[in-house]
């Protein structure tokens, strides 16, 4: 992270709460731009249900980055080290199969490059 501050970037917060079992669009960086994750945290307030995180756009495939299942009430933080989109203009997305008031919420950290 260090690294990133001696290159004057500055981290970025992205929150998200889905309500319903759909895919969320999270991050979409600035054009031009890609993605590189620095920390992410999923909290499941919905019943038990998967979660995936995705990079990908419209005109190519995603690239699925994890997948969690998760219990109801549930709220994951993992150690992750860097994970970057690689490709510029890749949004940042995610689908769950689990929906309610308040279901999902996803909380990244990252920059972009």
């Amino acid at each position: 992270m260090n690294l990133y501050f001696a290159h004057g970037k500055t981290p970025l917060y992205k929150g998200v709460v889905a309500n319903t079992a759909d895919t969320t669009v999270i991050w979409t960086p600035t054009s031009g731009k890609r993605i590189v994750i620095t920390g992410i945290m999923v909290s499941n307030n919905a019943g038990a249900g998967i979660s995936k995180l995705f990079f990908g756009s419209t005109n190519s495939g995603p690239t699925q980055i994890v997948q969690y299942n998760l219990a109801a009430s549930t709220t994951l933080a993992p150690y992750i080290g860097p994970i970057d989109s690689i490709i510029a203009d890749y949004i940042l997305y995610a689908t769950s199969t689990s929906g309610g008031t308040n279901g999902q919420s996803y909380l990244i950290t990252g920059f972009e490059d």
